[in-house]
């Protein structure tokens, strides 16, 4: 169950990232492409890939992902769905 809420959270902060990734290009406020260096982009890429690469397969196929797997009280896992949560506004903020 706290794999799904896990992919709600990131699917947030990517909707939220996506909405002002969007405003920043009407007002032509964001770099091309085309200007930045491959090396770095390819960096950005692979890193996004390995942080996003496991809440996929947890929340898809979690039997891939028991190596990981350790227990903690339901408390936690709450705790920690909660600050994500709460978090996403303070990710809007940031942007202003």
């Amino acid at each position: 169950m706290f794999a799904w809420w896990g992919l709600a959270v990131l699917l947030g902060a990517i909707g939220t990232w996506a909405y002002y990734r969007w405003r920043a290009r009407l007002g032509r406020e964001t770099i091309a492409r085309r200007r930045e260096c491959i090396a770095f982009l390819l960096m950005r890429a692979v890193i996004a890939l390995l942080l996003l690469c496991p809440v996929i397969a947890n929340t898809g196929a979690p039997k891939w992902m028991t190596w990981a797997s350790f227990t903690l009280p339901t408390w936690t896992r709450w705790l920690g769905f909660i600050l994500g949560f709460l978090a996403l506004p303070l990710e809007s903020v940031s942007h202003d």
